[in-house]
C-alpha cells in the first residue's frame, strides 16, 4: 500500500545513525516534518535493528539504509494516515554491496516478526507487511490486461486505506506501490497506480486506474 507521507531514511553504520529525506541528509537544525527529530533519541533502536539484519554486532563495513514513509499528522492532508500520530512506515532497505532488500528481507531476520514487531512499533517504527500486500502478473509486453485488476485493487486501497484501518483510523488511500518479484527484479519495473479522490475531494475513480509510468517500448 503506498502511504501519502514524504520519503525518509535512516542510514545505520558502525559509527553513525543519519536521517535523511529523499535529496539530503537532515537534523534536527534543517529538518523534514520533524523527522529527524524523531530519529535522534531513537539511534540505539535503529542500529538494533541493522545489528539484526546482518546478525552480529556492527562492523566497519556494514552500511545499511532503511527506506520508508514519514506520515501522520500535519505532513499531508486528505488521506487516512493525515490523521495519525506521526510515525515511520519502512518499506525496504538498500545495503552496501547487495543493493535494494524487501521489507521481508528485514521482518525476515527480526525474532518473532511474526507474531510480533511490539518493540519497534512502541516507538513508532513500523513495516509495510504487517498487513496483506498484493500480487499481480503482468505482461509487459501486453499490459492492458492486468490493467483491470490494477484498478479493482487500487480503488479498494483508495475507498478506505488498509493502513488507517490497521491504524484504526477511517478515510482514503493513495494507492499502491508494485515492485517486480522476479528476475529481473530491478527497479526499472517498479511503478505505482494512484486513485484520484486524494488528490480532490471532488473527484472519484470510475475509470481504470492507468499504471504511471508503464514503461512498453
Amino acid at each position: 500500500v503506498k502511504l501519502h507521507g514524504t520519503n525518509a531514511g535512516v542510514r545505520v553504520t558502525h559509527s553513525d545513525v543519519r536521517a535523511q529525506k529523499r535529496s539530503a541528509v537532515v537534523d534536527i537544525g534543517n529538518d523534514n516534518f520533524g523527522f529527524a527529530a524523531f530519529v535522534h533519541p531513537l539511534k540505539d533502536t535503529f542500529r538494533e535493528l541493522a545489528e539484526l539484519y546482518f546478525g552480529h554486532k556492527l562492523k566497519k563495513l556494514d552500511d545499511i539504509t532503511f527506506f520508508g514513509e514519514w506520515v501522520g499528522s500535519n505532513i499531508q492532508k486528505g488521506v487516512a494516515v493525515a490523521n495519525c500520530p506521526k510515525h515511520l512506515v519502512i518499506f525496504s532497505a538498500w545495503v552496501q554491496g547487495q543493493g535494494y532488500v524487501t521489507v521481508a528481507d528485514i521482518t525476515g531476520r527480526i525474532p518473532n516478526a511474526s507474531e510480533d514487531l511490539g518493540d519497534f512499533n512502541k516507538h513508532e517504527i513500523w513495516f509495510i507487511n504487517q498487513i496483506p500486500t498484493y500480487g499481480i502478473d503482468i505482461d509487459f509486453a501486453d499490459p492492458m490486461p492486468a490493467q483491470v485488476k490494477l484498478s479493482e485493487l487500487t480503488i479498494k486501497v483508495e475507498t478506505q486505506c488498509p493502513w488507517g484501518d490497521f491504524m484504526g483510523v477511517d478515510g482514503i488511500g493513495e494507492g499502491i506501490v508494485w515492485i517486480a518479484t522476479k528476475e529481473p527484479a530491478v527497479s526499472d519495473l517498479w511503478f505505482k497506480t494512484k486513485g484520484l479522490k486524494h488528490k480532490d475531494s471532488s473527484l472519484t475513480t470510475k475509470a481504470v486506474v492507468p499504471a504511471d509510468p508503464v514503461k512498453v517500448a
